[in-house]
């Protein structure tokens, strides 16, 4: 916004006078410069996005049709921004052949166009971080609803062996803590991922449900007790009650 008065100042200035003095040219020359200092950062900050989408790109399996459509949108982005900086730089080296009104009006129509960059930046930068919390709440369900299956399987396993020896029921104890401490590290992903979402411009509505997951570790709790007290058999219906809870929740 300072330079767009800048410039208009200086227009103002080429009406009122045959042509710009010496501090005018060094304020153009300034403006210039700044204009595409600030070119060459919007460059920048468009290629790091793209990077980030790569990255992510070289881990998934199959295509995504999501992802390639935002890369399409920064790619011509990239190509939208190598033009502008071409344009500038052609501006100033015709700095001295144009006609001081012909030169301001120029720098007015590629501010214009610079300023449509950046807000289209920002709106890449806003898609691409929807894009990251939607691939984000996928991930999680997947999570939990493997999750819920070794739960249950888990639940099954105690049916099957009413008569385990004390080794086999530590063993089982372990399991089931392993299972309790994966199910609080999903709850901790989704809290972190209600912090991303709320960070967006506009958020989304995320499937979340604090109800069912309370259930769930209240059973996984019961069970923990029930098998801690050598009562495999009292640890059956709560594992499999939170396992299939876990796979609603994921649907």
């Amino acid at each position: 916004a300072e330079q767009n008065d800048q410039v208009e100042r200086l227009e103002q200035s080429g009406r009122q006078k045959e042509s710009l003095n010496w501090q005018d040219e060094r304020n153009l020359d300034r403006i210039l410069q700044k204009q595409q200092q600030q070119l060459e950062q919007l460059q920048e900050q468009t290629k790091s996005l793209k990077n980030i989408l790569e990255r992510f790109e070289e881990n998934q399996l199959g295509d995504n049709q999501n992802l390639e459509q935002l890369k399409e949108r920064i790619d011509e982005q990239q190509q939208s921004l190598q033009e502008q900086s071409e344009r500038w730089q052609e501006l100033q080296d015709l700095q001295q052949q144009l006609q001081d009104e012909d030169l301001l009006e120029e720098m007015a129509q590629s501010q214009q166009q610079q300023r449509a960059q950046e807000q289209n930046l920002e709106r890449l930068v806003e898609m691409t971080r929807r894009f990251f919390v939607t691939q984000k709440m996928n991930q999680i369900s997947e999570q939990l609803d493997d999750l819920g299956k070794r739960q249950e399987a888990l639940s099954q396993q105690q049916s099957d062996n009413q008569n385990n020896g004390d080794k086999e029921q530590q063993q089982q104890q372990g399991q089931q803590q392993e299972l309790n401490e994966e199910f609080d590290s999903i709850k901790q992903a989704l809290d972190n991922l209600e912090q991303e979402n709320n960070k967006l411009k506009t958020p989304m509505s995320l499937p979340r449900d604090p109800g069912g997951e309370m259930d769930i570790s209240d059973q996984q709790k019961k069970a923990t007790e029930a098998l801690q007290q050598g009562e495999p058999s009292q640890a059956q219906k709560p594992q499999k009650q939170a396992g299939q809870k876990m796979q609603e929740m994921a649907q």
